[in-house]
């Protein structure tokens, strides 16, 4: 399965724990960012993801804000 996964800046590590975990059970997963511990805006990775999987271009999205 195609999973897309983003997050803001507070979640940088936990994105990492989660995407590991899910390449490991043998999905594809989709990083849309960010991959900076600089501060930024969620809603900015919350769109990418939700139009990846609202256009078909992955099966499930994880949002880690």
């Amino acid at each position: 399965m195609r999973i897309a996964i983003g997050n803001d800046h507070v979640a940088l590590d936990l994105k990492q724990h989660i995407k590991t975990y899910l390449q490991e059970k043998g999905h594809e997963v989709i990083d849309f960012g960010t991959g900076s511990s600089a501060r930024t805006d969620y809603p900015i990775y919350g769109k990418k993801v939700a139009d990846a999987v609202a256009g078909g271009a992955c099966q499930l999205g994880v949002l880690i804000c």
